[in-house]
């Protein structure tokens, strides 16, 4: 009676072993494992899912092929959120360097050469060139010999008359003899110097002034110009002033409202 127990109780522990084989190989082909042989030849294939009891696999004993099947296919992407609303503006940065000082001003530059002379506005004429002319000495006979340049400028006045200036700029060489004012001394000749001045003439109510006229002679005195213009010699009311100089021997003030200086 006791063998037929034992015998029983191996048999059944053998029929149990042969399940579980059976199980495990099933779970094997079902997700991914590797396949395990029972005994020399045999596989076991379990046909329901109702044969696993839930909670027995985890997901570790899974193959790396059977957990990437678990995985869903990636969604589309979805839509851009709204714009977030502007941060706070930052803090001020620091101020760069300070700027420098204004440089001091330059030395004043050589002076340029003279240029071309300008064109005659209306009513100037000349300048006329009158060269070896004789200036006279308050104390008699003649001082000096002047080249100069002559200018005249003609302005209407509203009564019906007409203001000529007349402008001079020249220079002169002395002649030996008397000096050109009181206190009268002897000058040598060939003293050098420069000088300018003007006459102040009035042609007067009624003159008929051509402005289209041409001075009548090539250095166009006093005279020459009221002819050529006016039609009328030079009026005998003028005023007038010369300044004289030279480099080291004095200068002379010759105008109508008195004398000064001397050369010597």
């Amino acid at each position: 009676m006791n063998d037929e127990v034992h015998r029983s109780s191996k048999k059944e522990k053998r029929n149990m072993k042969k399940r579980i084989l059976i199980i495990v190989a099933a779970l094997a082909l079902a997700f991914g494992l590797v396949p395990i042989a029972v005994g020399a030849t045999a596989r076991y294939i379990i046909t329901s899912p109702n044969q696993i009891k839930p909670g027995s696999i985890s997901y570790q004993n899974l193959s790396a092929n059977a957990r990437a099947r678990l995985h869903g296919a990636t969604g589309v992407t979805g839509a851009t959120g709204a714009t977030g609303a502007t941060g706070p503006q930052g803090p001020a940065g620091t101020s760069g360097g300070g700027g420098g000082g204004g440089g001091g001003t330059g030395p004043q530059g050589p002076q340029g050469p003279q240029g071309a002379p300008g064109t005659n506005a209306q009513l100037v004429y000349g300048p006329y060139y009158t060269t070896n002319d004789s200036d006279s000495s308050a104390c008699g006979g003649n001082w000096a010999t002047d080249a100069f340049t002559r200018t005249y400028i003609v302005s209407p006045v509203s009564d019906g008359s007409f203001t000529v200036t007349e402008l001079f700029n020249g220079t002169f060489v002395t002649l030996a003899g008397n000096s050109p004012d009181t206190p009268c001394t002897t000058i040598p000749a060939g003293t050098t110097g420069t000088f300018y001045g003007d006459y102040v003439l009035s042609a007067p109510v009624g003159s008929n002034f051509n402005f289209n006229a041409t001075c009548g002679t090539t250095n166009c005195n006093t005279n020459d110009f009221f002819t050529s213009f006016f039609g009328i010699s030079e009026p005998n009311n003028y005023a007038w002033q010369f300044h004289y100089a030279t480099a080291s021997h004095g200068s002379w003030d010759n105008t109508d409202h008195g004398n000064t200086g001397n050369i010597s």
